[in-house]
This record gives structure tokens, C-alpha cells and sequence, in this order.
């Protein structure tokens, strides 16, 4: 008998630490990455803008499908579609469009989260750009909210991105 006792207190401790974690958890991330280019900034804002190319360098995604997105302007919408065994997809809108300057989106996974971008362009010299992305991520649900305390895990997929667009195109 003491032991049913014992097991129900232990289950409902770890039970009680799940859910704090949980409604503890902030609902919103912000972070920024920011990252050197040795090519023209011409060349890295169309790469960085153009969703045709982002199942090249953005990993995770399998393909995009869009209306007319050839240069990206102000409401522009396109999807992304995540591969793996429980697809995805993202719906982005575009809200800025500053040719080799400012581009900035808003992305939506329903009832997963919202990825929000604003990338600045800034050139150094005539071959080399450095980027500079402030992302904000905010949680739908409840069981995505633990999904905000991986900052480091988001910075360093940002990072791990942007070296495969070097790759591309440098």
C-alpha cells in the first residue's frame, strides 16, 4: 500500500514538472545571426530572396510552390513544404522588400508556430555582404512552447544555413 503511495506521489511530481516547464516556457524567441558573404551583395540578397533556391541551402525543405514569386514584392505569398514523416508547411508572406537593403517575411506553420524574419544587407566592399537576420519565433500551441528554450539549437541552424549558401554561391 505504501508503495502505491509512493509511485502516485513520484507521478504526480513529474507530472506537476512537465506542465511548469510548459506554462514557464516563453511564448515568443527573438535571436539574431549575423554572417559575412565574400560575394556582391546582388548576389547574396537574390539567393537569400528567391524561394526557388531555398531547398538548396535552407535545410529541412523540400520544395516551394508559388504564384508569379519571380522578384518578390510586398504580399507576395508562397508555401514551403518541410520533408520528413510528418510534412509540414509553411505559408510566408513577404512585408518588406528594399532591393539588396531590406527583406523581411512573416512564416506560419498552423497550430506549430510563427517564424518571423527582418534580414538586412549591408556592403562591406564591392565582393563582400554581411547579413544581418533577427528572427522571431513565436509559439501556437502549448506543446510547441518548449520549443523556446532551444535558442542556441535555432541560432545554430540559421548558422548552419547560411555556410551551405556560402557554399552555393561564393
Amino acid at each position: 500500500m505504501k508503495f502505491l503511495k509512493y509511485t502516485g506521489v513520484f507521478i504526480v511530481f513529474i507530472a506537476a514538472s512537465y506542465f511548469g516547464l510548459v506554462f514557464m516556457a516563453p511564448s515568443k524567441l527573438t535571436f539574431q545571426v549575423n554572417e559575412d558573404f565574400n560575394a556582391p551583395i546582388e548576389t547574396v540578397f537574390s539567393s537569400m530572396t528567391d524561394p526557388s533556391i531555398l531547398p538548396q541551402w535552407v535545410e529541412g525543405i523540400d520544395s516551394f510552390s508559388a504564384e508569379n514569386v519571380i522578384i518578390p514584392k510586398v504580399g507576395d505569398q508562397y508555401k514551403l513544404y518541410f520533408q520528413g514523416e510528418n510534412s509540414m508547411v509553411m505559408n510566408k508572406t513577404v512585408l518588406l522588400y528594399e532591393a539588396n537593403k531590406l527583406y523581411s517575411t512573416h512564416g506560419s506553420i498552423n497550430d506549430f508556430f510563427d517564424w518571423d524574419e527582418k534580414i538586412a544587407f549591408v556592403a562591406l566592399d564591392s565582393n563582400r555582404t554581411r547579413v544581418s537576420n533577427i528572427v522571431t519565433l513565436k509559439s501556437l500551441s502549448q506543446k510547441t512552447r518548449l520549443l523556446m528554450y532551444a535558442e542556441e539549437t535555432h541560432k545554430k541552424n540559421v548558422a548552419g544555413n547560411y555556410v551551405k549558401l556560402k557554399k552555393l554561391i561564393e
